[in-house]
């Protein structure tokens, strides 16, 4: 038996009689897209159409409209939307109606003002909140149903004043990898491609018009999360075959470790979809086949497809022809956009780290407001000293802020607890109220124990008589004051912690006193490695003059001189106040400035000094209590080849130690070592020596002498020594030396008087009456 159908179409506000009748053979064209797309993007929100062509009617634009068919006394909904045009045909009979659901009159809807309130209203949302009161807006009914994220929490990420309908929904299906669609009654709907079960339809396809390929869309075995092309974000799988969400404005400034949490959530709802992409007729229309259903199908040949209804085509008027399709790349694209559109007025500038498989970046962007409410925070180790009971360094009052009661802040701290700390320290915050009274301490339960280091946390709600907040480390229990590191403290209104950063007021100050400047176009500061991690270009957009600070982990950092120059303002690197330390395996430099090496080897330059020093007040060269250590040490002044004019600092205050200490001179009276002055152990000192030599005992002083003549080619002169009349005994030797043209064949010391240190020399020149050079050593006993 024939069954009975027919299309009827009814007006839900009564604004027109049902109609049953006249409809123009074969011009009834139905079609619901849920995704035409080669890739599963989850986004969809296309628009279903209706059409028809109808006698006897007037014109129904705008009109309200449901289609359904009516089968044998059984109603199937197909259709619910709005007639967009109802326009006569040239035979003046009919009117062809074409009509869209609610999505496709909305779509465009400038939403900023609702998104700006909302966030005003609710400083942060789930997911489900944030939806609700955006259909609410909209004044589309959704289906109640639960997505995978919609326990998410977001905030205002996005500054604008232009801000489309469709570009939010589209961002939500996709962080729920869902998509949308408005069903046949005029509901929102989120569709999930089901995986469990299957509508076989083997007995009702045109095997010879119907096509299927030969592969199959593999399973996505990966889900990324990121910002834009060059950024790394967060990742859940191991895959190659990836669903890329990227641009989202809903996941902005989300921490890792929650973004790690959506993927997740999104990994498991796509991670065993795969189907059969194909384009199916049927025989005969079943009016129960939707969008999202999964398919399947048994060819006369044997080959089982697996499918989905992606698209669902509807021609005719009362025996319908049906076209089923699906589409598919069998792998993946590198990158899947969730939308087209572009928001470029975001909420303040930050820098935006950046990873991709092939290079690692830090870009000066266009970003979001940095949000800690704390000032005078670091992001490096700072000494803190932890009190009896506990220390709460960070502060700030609550009208001086935009938190209001029943907001929810989050503090985190970095503590490094050295192997001799006392006790175990915890995360806290203080809420004291107008008369400075404590009324509440909310403690993380997170304590880093002695010899460790890590993050602590605790988060807490404005109380309506919260004045003032303190926030900082908490022990276990009172006792012994002792110190710890600290760093990356932050304060902020959210439920999750995120990154440490400045507060803004500090980075604004920092603006203002030109230690940075965000002017104009905003640069790029672009560091890129290879697969090994490892530096291979740098690339500095900013203004040099300015400066930037950035970090980075590698091993390979070459520089030029002619580099760091262009990277420094006026080729000046000012550390001054910054106590920075340098260590390496033979070099050290501590935060003092105190210097450790194993050796300073220095090359003299012509017109150059080996070594200047210079102390307050010209007071010499060895510090109170420094000292000159080695094996052979000589000092003297290249520009004239003499000595230095001694060492003149305070007595007993400096040594020389040496095997050897000599000087150059060639004039008795430059005194290059002054004993009076200066403490001197060696075995030998060579050279003009002058005052007390007590500290040479028991070494051979060497000094330089000359004798003008001798009485004749053999004769003798006497010389004076200038310490050996302070000596109990002498022990003098001499030996020959050239000077000008004169040549001492031979020479013999025969008297010593240690009472006035003369020595009388004899001895036998190739020309007498020329002055000749000795080096004439004694010993002080």
């Amino acid at each position: 038996m024939t069954e009975a159908r027919k299309i009827v179409i009814t007006f839900p506000n009564g604004e027109h009689e049902t109609i049953e009748y006249g409809f123009y053979s074969g011009s009834i064209y139905l079609t619901e897209l849920l995704s035409d797309s080669n890739e599963l993007d989850f986004m969809g929100c296309n628009a279903n159409m209706f059409e028809a062509t109808i006698s006897g009617i007037s014109d129904l634009s705008n009109l309200i409209i449901q289609v359904d068919a009516i089968i044998n006394n059984s109603t199937t909904h197909l259709f619910r939307g709005r007639v967009d045009s109802c326009k006569l045909q040239t035979d003046r009979t009919f009117r062809k109606l074409t009509a869209y659901d609610e999505l496709y009159y909305h779509a465009d809807t400038n939403i900023a003002e609702w998104y700006k309130k909302f966030f005003q209203e609710h400083k942060e949302a789930t997911i489900k909140e944030f939806r609700d009161s955006l259909f609410e807006y909209i004044e589309i009914e959704q289906n109640i149903c639960s997505l995978v994220n919609d326990s998410l929490i977001i905030s205002k990420t996005i500054d604008t004043d232009s801000l489309a309908f469709i570009d939010i929904l589209k961002m939500l299906c996709s962080l729920n990898a869902c998509f949308g669609n408005i069903g046949r009654t005029g509901k929102f709907e989120y569709t999930y491609l089901n995986q469990d079960s299957e509508y076989d339809i083997s007995e009702n396809y045109r095997s010879n018009s119907s096509t299927a390929e030969d592969y199959i869309v593999k399973k996505i075995d990966k889900v990324q999360i990121k910002t834009d092309d060059e950024d790394l974000g967060a990742i859940v799988g191991t895959g190659t075959n990836a669903f890329v969400i990227q641009g989202n404005y809903l996941t902005f400034g989300l921490a890792s470790n929650v973004l790690s949490e959506v993927a997740a959530n999104i990994y498991i709802a796509v991670k065993n979809i795969e189907y059969t992409p194909c384009d199916i007729d049927s025989i005969v229309s079943d009016l129960n086949i939707k969008v999202g259903q999964k398919l399947k199908i048994v060819t006369h040949s044997g080959r089982v497809i697996q499918t989905y209804c992606m698209k669902n085509e509807l021609k005719g008027v009362q025996l319908f022809q049906q076209t089923i399709s699906a589409a598919g790349d069998e792998y993946r694209s590198e990158v899947v956009k969730d939308t087209n559109s572009e928001i470029l007025q975001l909420k303040g500038k930050t820098f935006k780290l950046e990873k991709t498989v092939d290079n690692f970046g830090i870009t000066l962007t266009e970003n979001l407001t940095v949000n800690n409410l704390l000032t005078g925070t670091s992001g490096t180790l700072k000494d803190l000293a932890v009190g009896l009971y506990n220390t709460l360094p960070y502060g700030l009052m609550i009208e001086n802020t935009e938190l209001q009661t029943g907001d929810t802040v989050v503090f985190r701290i970095y503590v490094r607890n050295p192997p001799d700390g006392i006790i175990g320290l915890a995360a806290r915050i203080s809420h004291y109220n107008s008369s400075g009274k404590a009324v509440e301490h909310a403690i993380s339960d997170l304590y880093i124990e002695p010899g460790d280091e890590g993050y602590t946390q605790v988060s807490t709600k404005i109380r309506a008589d919260t004045a003032r907040l303190q926030c900082g480390i908490t022990r276990k229990a009172s006792g012994t004051a002792f110190t710890v590191q600290v760093k990356n403290a932050k304060l902020e209104k959210n439920t999750i912690a995120t990154e440490w950063c400045m507060s803004p007021t500090e980075i604004d100050s920092r603006v203002t006193d030109n230690e940075t400047s965000i002017n104009g176009a905003i640069g790029e500061l672009v560091l890129k490695v290879d697969k090994d991690g490892r530096i291979v270009q740098v690339q500095l957009g900013a203004d040099a003059e300015k400066g930037a600070e950035f970090k980075v982990n590698a091993d390979n950092i070459n520089l030029t001189a002619a580099d760091v120059l262009e990277l420094l303002a006026g080729g000046t690197l000012n550390l001054t106040g910054k106590n920075i330390a340098i260590q390496s395996d033979n070099f050290v430099v501590d935060k003092d400035g105190n210097v450790t090496c194993k050796s300073i080897v220095m090359e003299r330059g012509k017109g150059e000094d080996y070594l200047k020093i210079v102390m307050d007040d010209n007071e010499g060269f060895i510090a109170y209590g420094g000292f000159i250590n080695g094996k052979s040490t000589k000092i003297v002044d290249f520009s004239t080849n003499r000595g230095m004019g001694g060492i003149p600092v305070p007595w007993y205050h400096s040594l020389m130690v040496a095997n050897t200490i000599s000087s150059s001179g060639s004039a008795a009276d430059e005194t290059y070592i002054d004993f009076t002055k200066s403490v001197i152990r060696a075995d030998t000192l060579e050279g003009y020596l002058d005052g007390t030599a007590k500290e040479a005992k028991n070494a051979p002083v060497t000094e330089r002498v000359s004798v003008s003549r001798f009485a004749n080619s053999t004769g003798y002169a006497d010389i004076t020594l200038g310490n050996a009349y302070k000596a109990n005994s002498v022990q003098a030797t001499a030996r020959k030396t050239n000077e000008s043209s004169a040549y001492v064949t031979d020479m013999a010391i025969l008297e010593i008087s240690p009472s006035d240190g003369k020595v009388r020399i004899y001895g036998t020149s190739t020309v007498s009456g020329n002055a000749v050079a000795f080096n004439i050593s004694y010993i002080i006993a």
